[in-house]
């Protein structure tokens, strides 16, 4: 919810649409999350999102982990 609030509907949807650079989508919670830097990382691999939290995601992590191992 702090992420939906620091970048707003607005600007949410105008990133959902590509109709903003990256660079100009980061301005809002930069100024919304004053003591923390905010940067885009684009990445080549959708693997490196996963968000390990819980035993499912953990889960999806290690069996990709495995794939690449072997």
């Amino acid at each position: 919810m702090r992420i939906a609030r620091a970048f707003g509907f607005f600007n949410l949807m105008l990133i959902r649409y590509g109709l903003v650079s990256l660079d100009r989508a980061m301005r809002a919670p930069r100024r919304a999350f004053r003591r923390v830097t905010v940067s885009a990382l684009v990445l080549a691999d959708g693997a490196h999102a996963i968000d390990v939290d819980n035993r499912r995601t953990y889960d999806i992590a290690a069996g990709l982990m495995e794939k690449r191992v072997a």
